[in-house]
């Protein structure tokens, strides 16, 4: 059954990364680009067609610096468009294109229902639709293909500059302009070693310089590592790089940069001598496995990554960043640039350790901060943290735990996407984000997670079970349909087989919370005090108080007035007692809605005042639309439309942020009733 249930998710699904759209940090010596951003001078005149120019050349000559150096530009010469850089390497997989086609779209500011209304069909058309006469200016870094270049670009009225490593014929087809870049002149590559390390040791022995720089061939990037190296150790001349470069350069293979592969080694060896956990480091950032590379990490992963003590990381990342050999990004997150990152592969060799020990720090880190939202939620599954330090969180602050979440999503996505395959419990990741994913509710990133879950764990009864739960959840929040049916249905069986009596409880609890939207409340009752007796029988306070603080709309739906009450006060008082904050705003929630539904309206508005508070001290946009919605309707019904509408309308807004089209719905069809009662009140 689950085959079928799953057909239509065969392929990877579309992804869209945050990082390969933010325009790259430099920091390093911008020289020699000048006769270039001349070249490139007619991308700010204004135009009515679309204009692409083509920068090509090789490994190291600066083709991202000179996108870097046109986005600025841009603002220097007051260009009026908005500026949008695509990096082509920042990710793999089938749904690249599309990914980015959304990112674009909604960076231009297209809606989500414009989008939605298209579909993936339609998503092309859209897309050349909605960019013509933007007058943008699109920045593609790393093209490997005319397909590409043409599927991205833009309706007419726009300018796209791109670049890639070779002039073929079909891309260069497309262009204006084609600019092949060459290496810096003499004089521009001395001025480059002069700013890095300084005037006086570069004169020193200005022949040294000059067969230097033909060494390098005058490449940006092997003339920055040059300098930097001279940076690092004071005691080393010109004459002694030069020497060293004639030593390592006949031992090159075929096809690789002869020039930048003999400054790395020498880098690196270099490294390797005097600061060998930065070493160890640049060596496991070029994990990779086939043409799947590492994201930019946060510094926090990096040591797991290398199996170094956190406090040494640390200062390992300082090193290849001031050596150049490392870049950070915008959010401080380091990562290789593409020719390095390859050499540092080599170096590597084998990269299932580090990756794997790199899974492991993220699932860590998402059981820690899941059980700091619900302890103990997970039961028995625990993960293997030997000798990597996770992530730590408090319960106290909710709020950091779940922006921990919210930054690391799309990063944890793209981990399990190119390198789950490569241990056999990385499914354990996405169901230990369950209880973030729960209050968050990205609904369309817990889809991708649950199925990529659900795939993971398919030789493994235990986790495909709790990865279906996961999957069933996400289904039940967003449809409520046949896929969530028949997946609780499959799960309840297999818990069974299994003797998983926590992941059972937790699927009946999200049976019952099917049943209750469907209003059949006395089925959803039973499949709550199911759950309920597991959670009584162990002792965890915290299921008893989530089942009970949901249970009681249902018991109140019975007519069951007062054991409704009942279980609502029992869910709050627990709540109140672990000293839980999401906990005790969701109990607080339902309590109020209990008030709104006997038209008690002042009370449950003073409840959700509480719960606001509580909210957004968690920082739960989702929960805060949520009870915003419900106040609203409190206020509605209290008939103080004023407040019912600034509720509603604050409601909206956070819904549409969220993309939860479902609940956008709900709040449009709330302000259109509020709408028509007042006119026929008028």
């Amino acid at each position: 059954m689950m085959k079928r249930l799953f057909k239509t998710t065969a392929g990877d699904p579309d992804i869209n990364y945050d990082w390969p759209l933010e325009i790259p940090v430099h920091k390093g010596f911008a020289v020699g680009m000048r006769p270039w951003l001349r070249r490139l001078r007619p991308v700010f005149e204004p135009a009515f067609r679309t204009r692409m120019f083509l920068v090509a050349g090789g490994s190291g000559l600066g083709k991202t610096t000179l996108l870097i150096s046109l986005a600025k530009e841009a603002l220097r010469w007051g260009f009026p468009a908005l500026v949008i850089y695509v990096d082509l390497n920042g990710t793999s997989g089938d749904g690249q294109i599309e990914g980015i086609q959304l990112a674009i779209l909604r960076k231009l500011g297209v809606s989500e229902a414009v989008i939605d209304a298209a579909g993936s069909d339609g998503l092309a058309r859209l897309y050349q639709v909605e960019t013509t006469a933007r007058h943008f200016l699109l920045l593609l870094d790393n093209v490997k293909s005319r397909d590409q270049a043409r599927e991205l670009c833009p309706g007419p009225g726009n300018t796209v500059v791109l670049t890639s490593r070779t002039a073929a014929p079909a891309l260069a087809a497309l262009c204006e302009d084609t600019i092949n870049l060459t290496g810096l002149g003499y004089e521009d590559a001395k001025n480059l070693l002069v700013g890095l390390a300084g005037a006086e040791r570069i004169d020193a022995d200005l022949d040294a310089v000059k067969t230097l720089v033909a060494q390098c061939e005058g490449l940006p990037l092997a003339l920055l590592l040059v300098g930097t190296l001279l940076v690092s150790d004071e005691a080393m001349t010109v004459r002694q790089v030069v020497d060293g470069l004639e030593a390592r350069e006949s031992r090159k293979a075929n096809g690789r940069s002869k020039q930048i592969e003999s400054v790395l080694d020498l880098c690196y060896a270099r490294l390797e001598a005097v600061e060998p956990n930065a070493a160890r480091l640049f060596r496991c950032l070029g994990a990779s496995v086939g043409r799947a590379h590492l994201p930019p990490l946060p510094r926090a992963a990096l040591a797991a990554l290398a199996r170094l003590f956190p406090g040494t990381s640390d200062a390992a990342v300082d090193i290849l960043l001031h050596w150049q050999l490392a870049k950070a990004d915008r959010r401080g997150r380091i990562y290789l640039h593409g020719t390095v990152r390859q050499y540092a592969a080599r170096k590597l060799g084998r990269s299932e350790d580090a990756l794997k020990r790199l899974i492991r720090w993220y699932t860590g880190s998402a059981y820690a901060g899941g059980n700091a939202l619900a302890d103990g939620w997970a039961g028995d599954l625990i993960p293997d943290t030997t000798g990597i330090v996770p992530h730590e969180f408090s319960s106290e602050r909710p709020d950091l735990v779940l922006a921990w979440f919210e930054q690391e999503r799309s990063t944890m996505v793209a981990v399990l996407r190119d390198f789950g395959h490569v241990t056999p419990n990385s499914w354990q990741l996405p169901v230990f984000c369950l209880p973030a994913l729960f209050i968050r509710r990205p609904l369309d990133d817990c889809r991708e997670l649950a199925q990529r879950a659900v795939r993971l764990a398919q030789n493994n009864d235990f986790g495909r079970g709790r990865c279906l739960h996961l999957y069933a959840w996400v289904e039940n929040e967003t449809t409520a349909g046949a896929p969530a049916t028949r997946c609780l249905d499959e799960l309840v069986d297999l818990h069974d087989r299994i003797a998983d009596e926590r992941g059972r409880a937790w699927t009946m609890y999200v049976c019952g919370q099917r049943f209750a939207v469907q209003r059949e409340f006395a089925q959803a009752d039973r499949c709550f005090r199911e759950a309920l007796r597991h959670f009584r029988a162990t002792g965890f306070r915290f299921g008893i108080a989530i089942v009970q603080s949901t249970r009681a709309v249902v018991l109140d739906g019975l007519g069951r007035d007062d054991d409704a009450r009942s279980a609502a006060q029992e869910g709050l008082t627990i709540a109140c007692e672990l000293g839980n904050i999401p906990l005790r705003a969701f109990a607080r929630d339902q309590v109020g809605f209990l008030y709104q539904q006997h038209g008690e309206f002042g009370e449950a508005i003073r409840i959700y005042g509480q719960v606001l508070h509580d909210r957004h001290r968690s920082g739960e946009r989702w929960g805060i639309a949520d009870t915003l919605l419900r106040q609203g309707q409190a206020f509605a019904g209290m008939g103080d439309r004023e407040r019912a509408r600034e509720a509603l309308t604050t409601s909206l807004a956070i819904f549409q942020e969220l993309r939860d089209h479902r609940q956008v719905l709900v709040v449009q069809l709330a302000l259109a009733s509020l709408d028509i009662e007042y006119r026929a009140g008028n």
